[in-house]
Protein backbone atom coordinates (compact mmCIF):
# COMPACT_ATOMS: atom_id res chain seq x y z
CA UNK A 1 0.00 0.00 0.00
CA UNK A 2 1.43 3.35 -1.07
CA UNK A 3 1.69 6.37 1.22
CA UNK A 4 -0.87 8.19 -0.94
CA UNK A 5 -3.45 5.44 -0.44
CA UNK A 6 -2.83 5.43 3.32
CA UNK A 7 -3.33 9.21 3.36
CA UNK A 8 -6.58 8.88 1.40
CA UNK A 9 -7.92 6.15 3.68
CA UNK A 10 -7.04 7.96 6.90
CA UNK A 11 -8.14 11.32 5.50
CA UNK A 12 -11.49 9.95 4.36
CA UNK A 13 -12.08 8.40 7.77
CA UNK A 14 -11.16 11.63 9.55
CA UNK A 15 -13.36 13.74 7.27
CA UNK A 16 -16.42 11.46 7.43
CA UNK A 17 -16.13 11.17 11.21
CA UNK A 18 -15.87 14.94 11.50
CA UNK A 19 -19.05 15.40 9.45
CA UNK A 20 -20.96 13.35 12.01
CA UNK A 21 -19.16 15.15 14.83
CA UNK A 22 -20.30 18.47 13.37
CA UNK A 23 -23.92 17.41 13.70
CA UNK A 24 -23.24 16.49 17.33
CA UNK A 25 -21.71 19.95 17.93
CA UNK A 26 -24.70 21.66 16.34
CA UNK A 27 -27.03 19.76 18.67
CA UNK A 28 -24.82 20.60 21.68
CA UNK A 29 -23.66 17.12 22.58
CA UNK A 30 -20.49 16.40 24.53
CA UNK A 31 -18.41 14.69 21.86
CA UNK A 32 -17.74 16.75 18.75
CA UNK A 33 -15.83 16.93 15.50
CA UNK A 34 -12.41 16.10 16.90
CA UNK A 35 -13.66 13.16 18.93
CA UNK A 36 -15.65 11.62 16.09
CA UNK A 37 -12.95 12.35 13.51
CA UNK A 38 -10.20 10.82 15.62
CA UNK A 39 -12.31 7.79 16.51
CA UNK A 40 -13.05 7.15 12.84
CA UNK A 41 -9.44 7.70 11.79
CA UNK A 42 -8.17 5.49 14.61
CA UNK A 43 -10.39 2.65 13.44
CA UNK A 44 -9.08 3.14 9.89
CA UNK A 45 -5.51 3.08 11.13
CA UNK A 46 -6.06 -0.18 13.01
CA UNK A 47 -7.56 -1.75 9.89
CA UNK A 48 -4.66 -0.57 7.71
CA UNK A 49 -2.19 -1.99 10.21
CA UNK A 50 -4.08 -5.28 10.29
CA UNK A 51 -4.01 -5.48 6.50
CA UNK A 52 -0.29 -4.76 6.43
CA UNK A 53 0.38 -7.33 9.14
CA UNK A 54 -1.65 -9.86 7.17
CA UNK A 55 0.29 -9.14 3.97
CA UNK A 56 3.71 -8.90 5.56
CA UNK A 57 3.49 -11.75 8.03
CA UNK A 58 0.94 -14.05 6.48
CA UNK A 59 -1.61 -13.50 9.27
CA UNK A 60 -4.64 -13.82 7.01
CA UNK A 61 -7.31 -13.53 9.72
CA UNK A 62 -5.71 -10.54 11.42
CA UNK A 63 -8.01 -7.92 9.86
CA UNK A 64 -11.11 -9.76 11.09
CA UNK A 65 -9.71 -10.03 14.61
CA UNK A 66 -8.83 -6.34 14.67
CA UNK A 67 -12.28 -5.41 13.37
CA UNK A 68 -13.86 -7.44 16.18
CA UNK A 69 -11.73 -5.66 18.76
CA UNK A 70 -12.66 -2.25 17.34
CA UNK A 71 -16.35 -3.10 17.72
CA UNK A 72 -15.99 -4.09 21.37
CA UNK A 73 -13.50 -1.35 22.23
CA UNK A 74 -15.65 1.44 20.86
CA UNK A 75 -18.64 -0.08 22.65
CA UNK A 76 -16.70 0.32 25.88
CA UNK A 77 -15.91 3.97 25.10
CA UNK A 78 -19.52 4.64 24.16
CA UNK A 79 -20.70 3.18 27.45
CA UNK A 80 -18.76 5.93 29.18
CA UNK A 81 -21.00 8.50 27.52
CA UNK A 82 -24.19 6.99 28.88
CA UNK A 83 -25.36 8.09 32.30
CA UNK A 84 -28.62 8.45 34.18
CA UNK A 85 -29.80 12.01 34.66
CA UNK A 86 -31.58 12.36 37.99
CA UNK A 87 -32.93 15.75 36.91
CA UNK A 88 -34.55 14.40 33.76
CA UNK A 89 -35.17 10.85 35.06
CA UNK A 90 -33.77 9.26 31.92
CA UNK A 91 -30.60 7.90 30.36
CA UNK A 92 -28.50 10.47 28.54
CA UNK A 93 -25.86 9.87 25.86
CA UNK A 94 -27.37 6.86 24.11
CA UNK A 95 -27.43 8.52 20.70
CA UNK A 96 -23.87 9.79 21.05
CA UNK A 97 -22.68 6.34 22.08
CA UNK A 98 -24.49 4.68 19.17
CA UNK A 99 -23.19 7.21 16.67
CA UNK A 100 -19.63 6.71 17.96
CA UNK A 101 -20.01 3.00 17.40
CA UNK A 102 -21.15 3.59 13.82
CA UNK A 103 -18.34 6.11 13.24
CA UNK A 104 -15.85 3.40 14.19
CA UNK A 105 -17.42 1.22 11.49
CA UNK A 106 -17.12 4.05 8.99
CA UNK A 107 -13.46 4.42 9.88
CA UNK A 108 -12.89 0.69 9.56
CA UNK A 109 -14.54 0.75 6.13
CA UNK A 110 -12.20 3.56 5.04
CA UNK A 111 -9.24 1.65 6.41
CA UNK A 112 -10.22 -1.32 4.28
CA UNK A 113 -10.75 0.90 1.22
CA UNK A 114 -14.55 0.52 1.20
CA UNK A 115 -15.29 4.18 0.48
CA UNK A 116 -18.75 3.68 -1.01
CA UNK A 117 -19.95 1.93 2.14
CA UNK A 118 -18.36 4.58 4.35
CA UNK A 119 -19.94 7.47 2.44
CA UNK A 120 -23.39 5.87 2.34
CA UNK A 121 -23.18 5.09 6.07
CA UNK A 122 -22.15 8.69 6.81
CA UNK A 123 -25.15 10.09 4.96
CA UNK A 124 -27.46 7.60 6.69
CA UNK A 125 -26.08 8.55 10.11
CA UNK A 126 -26.64 12.24 9.36
CA UNK A 127 -30.18 11.36 8.23
CA UNK A 128 -30.78 9.41 11.44
CA UNK A 129 -29.43 12.21 13.62
CA UNK A 130 -31.34 15.01 11.90
CA UNK A 131 -34.44 13.91 9.99
CA UNK A 132 -35.40 11.15 12.40
CA UNK A 133 -34.91 13.54 15.34
CA UNK A 134 -37.40 15.89 13.68
CA UNK A 135 -39.90 13.02 13.28
CA UNK A 136 -39.34 11.89 16.88
CA UNK A 137 -40.05 15.39 18.19
CA UNK A 138 -43.27 15.61 16.17
CA UNK A 139 -44.47 12.22 17.44
CA UNK A 140 -43.43 13.04 21.00
CA UNK A 141 -45.25 16.40 20.89
CA UNK A 142 -48.39 14.73 19.62
CA UNK A 143 -48.19 11.92 22.17
CA UNK A 144 -47.64 14.27 25.12
CA UNK A 145 -50.30 16.68 23.86
CA UNK A 146 -52.95 13.95 24.10
CA UNK A 147 -51.99 12.91 27.63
Amino acid sequence: MQVEEIFVRLGAALFLGMIIGLERVLTRNDAGMRTYGLMSMGSALFMILAIRIGIGYGATGEALRVLGQIVSGIGFLGAGLIFFSKDEHKRVGMTSAASMWVVAGIGAACGLGFYDEAIVATFLVIFALTAILFIEKKVEAKFHKNK
